[in-house]
């Protein structure tokens, strides 16, 4: 059985875009002679030699040349997009695997902080006990650890708060205006 489209002017598809090359420039008394309310010779085409139902079926919904045309565009633009993210997917697979880096706080040496007094030493109200000097305090790995991380997660919070201020005023704003 032969595979290629054979149009009543002579040119020859042999694939999908092929056809839709031919298509663009053939004249409608052509097109009628493919397509009509008894036959779509396109859509048998494309499901018995392409073997490509659901393109076939919407093929055989078209009743003009421009709607054909605009299917059969749409379903070659649809899996060269395919096509292009199955090999973006590919190559990202074989790329090899970059894991965060933690820091080890388990080797560190303990952070010691100084209490500060409230009041600088200058200022001595009457009345008043003068405070002792600076205490040490220390803070162990696990103690920084956390104070970091809820650090992090505060500024993370209020990060998220602004941002979505943000955006909800640009999508909003864009809307109301």
């Amino acid at each position: 059985m032969d595979q290629a489209f054979y149009c009543k002017n002579g040119k020859v598809a042999h694939t999908l875009e092929d056809l839709a090359d031919i298509l663009k420039d053939m004249p409608q008394d052509e097109f009628s002679h493919h397509v009509s309310a008894f036959k779509n010779d396109f859509s048998n085409w494309i499901l018995q030699v392409l073997q490509n139902s659901d393109l076939a079926g919407t093929v055989r919904k078209c009743t003009t040349k421009e709607e054909t045309l605009a299917a059969i565009n749409e379903h070659v633009m649809r899996r060269e997009v395919s096509k292009r993210f199955e090999a973006y997917i590919e190559e990202k697979r074989d790329e090899p695997k970059v894991s965060p880096v933690v820091p080890d706080v388990s080797a560190q040496k303990p952070v010691v902080f100084e209490k500060k007094e409230e009041m600088p030493s200058q200022i001595v109200i009457p009345g008043e006990a003068k405070k002792p000097e600076a205490e040490k305090h220390v803070v162990g790995k696990g103690e920084a650890y956390r104070y970091f991380t809820l650090k992090e997660f505060i500024l993370g919070v209020l990060l998220g708060f602004v941002l979505g201020f943000v955006v909800s005023k640009l999508l909003f704003g864009l809307v109301l205006t």
